[in-house]
């Protein structure tokens, strides 16, 4: 009996003290009149008013140092985030909900339940031998790669209430294409997997891959051309390059979540002093050509192998480009995946690589 008084004595003075130093903080925020006010409140809306419970009101959800102890509070002790476009993951990953440009959802890909219909399927089939022909009617070879998730990489990291994964957009879709006579898709996501003992190879609040998952996916990349087309000599070695891990503020699913300023971005860059042997000959932003340099600096012959990339997203083209540059004689890089003539022109390809993200998917369906 005398134990259970001391256990509820102590755990009065606890709540006692806790509700003091609260009360205390919340109240030396509101009185701060004007001080960090935030446009909108935790939950979006705004109170005007120049009256004490007005000031005490913007002061508490409209300032942003109370914000910001309320999101940790939320994000440290419950795992939660006020918003319903980001879950928390564990060890600090943050995973996406939904892409509103593409209508991509992430966790109901990942749950099995946003597979292609067959008719989808199907005129995608159509459109990727279509692009095929195309390419090989120019004697040029071409390929598409597909970029998983981290969600697809990290799997384990996803939160523990949504169980296991099931068969997702990707996989269902890659056996079609294969079952349809298209060998050309690479899903590298087996061979990131497998890379993973390597070091972290994705950020932890942005849904892509850092400079060392895009080297592991240039190497995987690498593994399916004809060794007759590059020498090699000229690969990039894991030894050759060195990298190193940064930690910034949060990025996009950190933003969305309130978490900027609370949660660390946590990416692995590729240092500036590393193996660089080649030349930027023309960079307009759209577009870039680089050339490599030989070991004598002498002119590549005109014949040399030249290789187009097109990307979806310009973060993935600056990253994979070292590793590219450094090994093909001459490289362009296109971030689109059109057809330019201008680009192409210039570009003059043996093959034409397609990089694509696992939530830009539906970008592969044809134009209606």
């Amino acid at each position: 009996m005398k134990k259970r008084t001391y256990n509820l004595i102590a755990a009065a003075l606890f709540i006692t003290v806790l509700f003091s130093f609260t009360v205390f903080h919340l109240t030396n925020a509101g009185m701060q009149r004007g001080q960090s006010d935030l446009p909108a409140d935790y939950d979006g809306g705004d109170f005007r008013g120049d009256t004490p419970f007005g000031r005490f009101y913007r002061g508490v959800y409209q300032n942003k140092n109370a914000l910001q102890t309320v999101r940790r509070a939320s994000y440290d002790l419950f795992g939660v985030v006020n918003t319903d476009r980001v879950v928390v993951g564990k060890n600090g990953f943050l995973f996406p909900v939904n892409d509103e440009n593409t209508g991509y959802h992430y966790i109901a890909d990942y749950l099995g339940l946003s597979v292609f219909t067959d008719e989808e399927e199907q005129a995608i089939l159509a459109e990727l031998l279509a692009r095929q022909a195309l390419y090989r009617e120019r004697g040029v070879e071409y390929m598409l790669v597909v970029l998983p998730a981290n969600q697809t990489l990290y799997g384990e990291q996803m939160p523990a209430y949504l169980g296991r994964g099931g068969v997702t957009r990707l996989s269902h879709l890659s056996s079609t294409l294969q079952e349809g006579g298209f060998d050309y898709c690479f899903d590298v996501s087996e061979a990131l997997l497998d890379a993973k003992e390597n070091g972290v190879l994705c950020d932890n609040t942005e849904n892509a891959l850092n400079a060392l998952g895009m080297y592991y996916t240039y190497r995987a990349v690498l593994d399916r051309f004809v060794t007759s087309t590059y020498q090699e000599k000229n690969v990039v070695a894991r030894e050759h390059v060195t990298f190193y891990q940064s930690n910034t503020e949060g990025r996009e699913l950190a933003r969305l979540a309130g978490l900027d300023g609370i949660l660390q971005n946590r990416t692995v860059l590729l240092r500036n002093d590393s193996y660089y042997n080649y030349r930027v000959l023309f960079n307009t932003g759209f577009a870039a050509r680089t050339a490599r340099l030989p070991e004598d600096y002498s002119t590549l012959p005109p014949d040399s192998m030249s290789v187009l990339l097109q990307f979806t997203n310009s973060r993935d083209r600056l990253l994979i480009e070292p590793y590219f540059s450094n090994t093909f004689d001459y490289m362009t890089y296109q971030t689109d995946l059109s057809d330019n003539a201008d680009v192409y022109e210039k570009a003059n390809p043996h093959v034409v690589i397609q990089f694509i993200r696992e939530n830009e998917l539906s970008l592969l369906l044809p134009a209606v």
